[in-house]
């Protein structure tokens, strides 16, 4: 099969620093990657080399068979074909959410066209979020609005990072059902990410970064399962902190409230609240969804 995207002995340094060792990496057209790994270990790095923010200190990148430069030989960053998301970053906050994608039509040179504009809009389910400025928008509204964007210039390959980062169980829904149809248009989608579970739902091939060296993963090896590791505790909107490894979830104090119909028992297998300086735990429901929990 054909590769997008080929990595040969990457390696890259902050100053003495180095990142990134001898990293290789190919990935077939119209698939979908997920980049593991702990906070600092390179996975944000090696998206920004191959998006050409900077430049590597050895070996190269190829995106459809052309070399990616980084700014000593390109000054603007990106290339045709290639769109970056990374957490809202170009969404402009006092523009509704059609003003947002109708400015990015100007960089096309077919220009603004209707079919375009909704196929975008339904594939990212912002169909009633057009009117709405962008600033009272949702974490995971703002990310569905972000990718749509970022589809405007009908890429081949889409990076992400941290999609999922923050956000709440039906944002995060939501998103998914996203990437899932993005998948089906045949973009081809690398996502850097925290989160195992979503990695084995949607990853056609997984990768993880561990100290700057990147190690393939076979799908449904055994060794997915024990990446619980490089899992900190998410924070989601609904302050609700989770560990993937042991699946507990803490509550603190007068915040401790989960949304309705949020299914906990997906999630949780403890919950505990402060009080007075006391902790207590909540018993949950074992074979429902939780309505509401509020803790005052």
């Amino acid at each position: 099969m054909e590769n997008i995207l080929v990595v040969k002995d990457l390696s890259f340094e902050f100053g003495d620093k180095p990142v990134l060792k001898q990293v290789n990496m190919e990935m077939p057209k119209a698939s979908s990657c997920f980049l593991l790994g702990e906070n600092g270990s390179g996975k944000s790095t090696l998206l920004n080399l191959i998006y050409g923010k900077y430049d590597a200190s050895q070996g190269n990148i190829w995106i459809n068979g052309e070399e990616v430069y980084g700014p000593e030989i390109n000054l603007v960053e990106g290339r045709e074909g290639v769109s970056y998301v990374n957490q809202f970053s170009n969404v402009e906050p006092f523009l509704s959410v059609r003003q947002n994608l109708k400015s990015e039509f100007k960089y096309l040179e077919g220009g603004y066209t209707d079919e375009a504009f909704d196929e975008i809009v339904s594939t990212c389910l912002i169909e009633d979020l057009l009117d709405e400025k962008v600033k009272t928008l949702s974490g995971g509204e703002k990310q569905r609005v972000s990718v749509a964007k970022a589809l405007v210039k009908a890429p081949d390959l889409i990076l992400f990072d941290e999609p999922f980062n923050h956000l709440d169980y039906q944002s995060r829904t939501k998103l998914k059902h996203v990437l899932i149809k993005l998948k089906r248009k045949q973009v081809s989608l690398l996502v850097v990410t925290h989160d195992v579970e979503e990695a084995k739902l949607l990853a056609d091939e997984v990768f993880v970064m561990d100290a700057g060296e990147l190690k393939r993963i076979q799908k449904g090896d055994d060794d997915l399962f024990e990446l619980d590791q490089f899992e900190p505790k998410v924070r989601l909107s609904s302050g609700v902190y989770k560990s993937w490894s042991k699946l507990n979830v803490g509550l603190a104090g007068d915040q401790a409230e989960l949304i309705n119909s949020y299914p906990i028992n997906e999630y949780v297998s403890q919950c505990l609240y402060q009080s007075n300086g006391q902790l207590f735990e909540l018993t949950l429901p074992q074979d429902q969804v939780a309505d509401v929990i509020h803790v005052s």
